[in-house]
């Protein structure tokens, strides 16, 4: 299995698991493409399945990203808010400080 191979496990109840097919396309009008979770391919070239297999871990790894930026801004959203308006916070500056480090440790 893949296990050996994971070094930073993510939340076991967030797992999703998706099945994605290959299939080598030849003729003329031949072009790679993505339809529904199958990969058209024009070479079984093994560089070519590696090239579409990064691309989607790139894309789920911005996704995560994307996930936590976004709970982030909702989290702390009232904080820019009260600024604007009132010129000042409820929190303590030690307080801010945790959230600043917080938002650093996202990043």
């Amino acid at each position: 299995g893949l296990a050996q191979y994971v070094f930073q496990p993510g939340p076991s109840g967030e797992l999703e698991e998706d099945l994605m097919f290959f299939k080598i396309v030849e003729g003329p009008d031949a072009a790679p493409k993505l339809r529904r979770d199958c990969f058209f391919l024009v070479t079984s070239n093994t560089f070519e399945k590696l090239a579409y297999s990064y691309a989607l871990a790139q894309s789920t790894k911005l996704t995560v990203y994307e996930t936590l930026v976004a709970s982030s801004i909702e989290r702390t959203k009232r904080v820019p808010e009260s600024l604007a308006k009132d010129g000042t916070t409820w929190m303590s500056r030690r307080h801010v400080a945790r959230q600043l480090g917080q938002l650093f440790i996202i990043r």
